[in-house]
Formats: structure tokens, sequence, C-alpha cells
């Protein structure tokens, strides 16, 4: 994969060097962030800095220690360190482009474990993205956005502590290999391009596998019960989402910027087993591949000065339900979220 997008990188940088060289073109910077083609704060998989603290619905699969909590909800954190490498930045007339890198780390951790606080998943996530932008200047189409990944690589992995709590409860299956690259596009109208203004913006696109063959995940037969493992059928994410934003008036105030974000999508349900305990013993339920409506939703503020330029920082009400996202646990429906978060954006 490092080398499909080493070299996807280079075609990319020469494509943007021929274009460079005409004398027509405006070159605004090298290494600075983009104004442009941001993502979503709902965004389950935007490159930015996030902490999502409250209460997600409780599993066996991760619910260890010596008393795991027998509530229906498991309090615990969502940590996410994320940010676009930038590369180049250039405009001509009323058109923007954009070449980056997004790199994403995020981290599911249990905060209220026996002794620790247990890591339940990480998931690492880094690609190239290319961002387009036309201003088309007209009252009810301000401006037209494409986004497009042509390569990234994902790659979970569940806790030290969760895997040897498995082992020691003899779960069929320890540890599954979530890892798979994809491309991504979407298509966006009225950016708000990080202004200080009233503005409804709207996103369309899908995360396509680049190998259907091979699927979202594996298992080695040291990590469980390979039998119990179908590759997957399924090989596209569609996603719509939607950001609103309001600088004066109800709910606005004078030093806030009220935002709402949905990011809505259809999430592929993997289809190993899941296991509950009854009577002491372990339970397995059979699952079969399907698409999940997932939706996750923000609601709060940012910090507003009322120049032309918005802050990055914003606290919030989450919500979220639909399928578990994290990692090896994507195999588990009716899943859900309520807290806050706290959401640094690049």
């Amino acid at each position: 994969m490092i080398k499909k997008m080493l070299a996807i990188f280079l075609v990319l940088l020469l494509c943007v060097s021929a274009s460079f060289s005409q004398d027509s073109l405006k070159v605004k910077s090298f290494f600075k962030q983009r104004d442009f083609g941001k993502y979503f704060i709902a965004d389950i998989q935007a490159p930015i800095c996030n902490i999502s603290l409250g209460y997600w619905t409780n599993s066996i699969e991760y619910n260890n220690g010596k008393n795991p909590s027998k509530s229906k909800y498991l309090p615990a954190a969502e940590f996410g360190l994320g940010t676009e490498l930038p590369f180049l930045n250039w405009s001509k007339n009323l058109h923007q482009l954009s070449l980056s890198m997004p790199v994403h780390f995020q981290l599911w951790l249990n905060i209220l474990g026996d002794n620790s606080a247990p890591v339940l998943n990480t998931d690492y996530r880094v690609g190239l993205e290319l961002n387009y932008l036309y201003q088309s200047n007209k009252k009810f189409l301000k401006n037209i956005g494409l986004k497009f990944i042509p390569g990234m690589h994902e790659s979970c992995h569940i806790g030290d502590e969760i895997t040897i709590y498995r082992v020691q409860e003899q779960f069929p299956l320890t540890r599954v290999n979530v890892s798979y690259e994809a491309m991504d596009l979407a298509l966006q109208v009225n950016d708000p391009k990080l202004e200080s203004k009233e503005n409804i913006s709207f996103k369309i696109g899908a995360k396509v596998l680049y190998s259907p063959k091979s699927g979202w995940y594996s298992i080695s037969t040291k990590d469980g019960d390979t039998t119990k493992i179908s590759p997957s059928k399924r090989w596209i994410e569609p996603y719509i989402q939607i950001q609103y934003q309001k600088v004066k008036g109800f709910p606005a105030s004078k030093k806030l910027m009220f935002v709402a974000s949905l990011d809505s999508r259809l999430l592929v349900k993997y289809s190993y087993p899941t296991y509950t305990k009854e009577n002491g013993q372990l339970v397995e339920h059979a699952n079969k591949e399907a698409y999940a409506p997932s939706l996750n939703f923000l609601v709060g503020y940012k910090y507003n000065d009322l120049s032309k330029f918005v802050s990055k920082f914003g606290f919030y009400f989450r919500g979220y339900y639909g399928l578990n996202y994290h990692g090896q646990f994507r195999n588990q429906n009716q899943f859900s979220f309520l807290g806050l978060s706290f959401v640094f954006e690049n």
C-alpha cells in the first residue's frame, strides 16, 4: 500500500507541477492548511483532534475486569488525534486546488476499568487527499467542491488487556485483523470556507475498497477459529453529511457560533459472530453481513469573536446510533453513545 500511495503522490505532484508552470496560475502557499474542503465535525473518520466523554453501549466482548459492569451502558472515552498535512495550495480565478495527507489516530478507552483504563480499540488511518473548489457565487449555490482520496489505509487493533481477557474467557475469536485499503470520493456544496457567517453545507460521498476480494478484515489461526470468518461481499460505504452554522440570533450569541452537524452513512456490518454470557457460559450469536444505517450528530458552539474567521475549538453534545464503528467490533449493531465532545479542527 505504501508503494501505491507513493506512486499516486508522485503522479499528483507531476500534474500539479505541470499546471504550476503556467503563467496564469497563482500559487497561494506551500505547507499551509487550506481554507476550504474541511471535514465536518460529525464525520466519524475526520482527521481532527477530539475527545468524547460519555456512555457507550456495553458488551461482554470488551467489558473486562474482575467485577465487570452489569449496566447496559459503559462509561468510556474516545480520543482522536488527527491532522491534514498540507503540501500545496493553488488557485486560478474562481478555482482552488489543494493536495494534502490526512493522518488520524483514534483511541477508545474504558475510563472505569478495575485496576487500569484498558484500551478497547485503536484505529490508524493515513492517505493522500486532493480537494477542488469552484466559487460560483450564486445566491443558493455559493460554491461546489470535490474531495478525492485516491488511496488510504486503515488498520485497527484491540488493546492487549482486551486480548488477554478474551483468551482467558475462551472466546472462539480472540483478535480479528481489520485492515484494508480504500479510496474516497465526495461532492460538497456551499462550503463556508472557515468564514464566520450563517451557512448550511451538504456533502455526499462514498468510501470504496481497493480490493473487494480481500475484504475489510482477516484472521490468522493463532487468533481464533478461522471457520467462523467469511469474506466480505459489500465493498462500498456511502454517506451523506450536513453542517449548519449560525453567528447571529438564537441559538447563537455574541461570542459563540452555533453549529449542528450530522453524519449519516451505511456501514458494513461484519459477518463473524458476537457473544454474550448467560449463566456463566459464552453464547454465540450468528451474524449476517448487512448494511447498518448509522447516525452521528453533534450540536454545540464554537468561540466567535465576530472577526472574519471562526475559532477552531468547539464543545458539543454528541449522540450516535448504529453500528459499533471501532475496528473489530464492527459486527455489533444497535450501538449507541451519548455524551460530550470537545473538538479542535485543523
